[in-house]
């Protein structure tokens, strides 16, 4: 066993096993107990020795060394994420289950290195596992390392020292004008007609349209408020939920287009009701200030999922190419965009937080303004031609 220079009182000690040559800095606690962290050359130890000071002296219990990262990631689950919203704790339980724990569940958290998460995010690589996948599972593990550091018992993160793979990322699809007007002439005769107008006329998300209530549209005023969004869970059906964000409960204004596809949808509602009799499982006033605007032919909330089949069919009627239906938003902003509207209006119509992301997620290009402006340098430059 080789040691190192000596070394004053409780400064600790750095030395070198025999029996597999690796390094071992050693501190004891004002406990009486000792830690020791392992690596592979004595300027990693000397390292590691100087962030068990750092811990010491500010006060630290001492660290757990048999403290896994899986045993970590389910303390994590259960007390943090277990109050996040249910989309935002699903996804992170999954990504933890799939592709976190497998990787670097048996490994000592306090002995997480870059070069284990650099060689997990190649394993899962490997495996197939898609970029934006991997990308995604290098957060959350950052996420979770973070609030170890908040714990005070890591000092600092080897999952943020790590770069995520690069990708292109998939960009929305927005209906061009022509595309958007095709669409509502072929489906001005389908239920959710008013839904669809809604949709690309005010950028609503598909669980605010289908939590809206009569009570929540102001027509006289012109606008709506998004007071909440259906959302289904796991063994809890269809639920309501808060709004994503404080800003997404912003008044949204209407168009007269969207007012008269409503007034037409309220009497197709009632109609359904009377004729669906004792088969209709929904408000027994189907236009009550409390229910729901956007419901299944039976009257129950209406599926998101249903919703986006119905989508679909729409659009294979009208002959468009594929869309999601959350690319209506994008289709909103595009449009308003191309009709000269200014970005913070359409920042506010989209009600993001940053203008970056409506202009540069949101806002595509518009191939009949590029035709117009190089109709411009025709007209100046052309001429030379004549």
């Amino acid at each position: 066993m080789t040691r190192s220079r000596a070394r004053a009182r409780g400064e600790g000690s750095i030395y070198q096993r025999a029996s597999d040559g690796r390094w071992v800095a050693a501190l004891r606690w004002p406990t009486g107990e000792r830690k020791r962290r392992y690596a592979r050359t004595q300027k990693e130890a000397l390292r590691e020795l100087e962030e068990l000071k750092a811990d010491r002296r500010a006060g630290h219990p001492p660290p757990d060394d048999r403290l896994t990262v899986g045993a970590w990631l389910d303390h994590w689950l259960e007390h943090r994420v277990s109050k996040l919203t249910y989309n935002t704790r699903t996804s992170y339980e999954q990504v933890v289950r799939d592709y976190v724990r497998p990787g670097l569940g048996r490994q000592r958290l306090l002995q997480l290195k870059v070069a284990h998460v650099e060689a997990w995010m190649d394993d899962l690589i490997e495996q197939g596992t898609p970029l934006p996948t991997v990308k995604y599972s290098l957060i959350v593990l950052r996420i979770a390392l973070k609030a170890a550091m908040r714990a005070d018992i890591l000092m600092r993160s080897a999952a943020a020292l790590v770069e995520p793979p690069t990708y292109r990322k998939r960009k929305g699809k927005p209906l061009s004008k022509g595309e958007a007007i095709n669409l509502l002439s072929v489906i001005r005769q389908h239920r959710l007609f008013a839904l669809i107008v809604l949709a690309l006329t005010t950028a609503l998300r598909r669980g605010e349209m289908l939590g809206l209530q009569w009570q929540d549209i102001h027509t006289d005023d012109g606008c709506l408020w998004v007071q909440r969004q259906l959302q289904r869970q796991t063994g809890a059906g269809i639920v309501e939920v808060p709004v994503k964000t404080e800003r997404s409960e912003s008044p949204v204004a209407l168009t007269a287009l969207f007012v008269r596809a409503l007034q037409a949808h309220r009497g197709r509602l009632i109609e359904e009701r009377i004729a669906a009799g004792p088969a209709w499982l929904g408000a027994q006033n189907p236009i009550a200030p409390n229910a729901f605007v956007f419901v299944s032919e039976r009257g129950t909330k209406l599926d998101g999922d249903n919703a986006w089949r119905s989508w679909r069919t729409m659009l294979e009627d009208a002959g468009i190419q594929h869309r999601r239906l959350h690319d209506s938003r994008h289709t909103t902003a595009t449009i308003l965009d191309a009709l000269g509207v200014p970005p913070e209006v359409i920042q506010s119509i989209l009600r993001h937080s940053k203008l970056a992301t409506t202009m540069g997620v949101y806002v595509h290009s518009d191939l009949s303004r590029q035709r117009e402006a190089v109709a411009q340098l025709d007209e100046l430059l052309g001429k030379v031609l004549r």
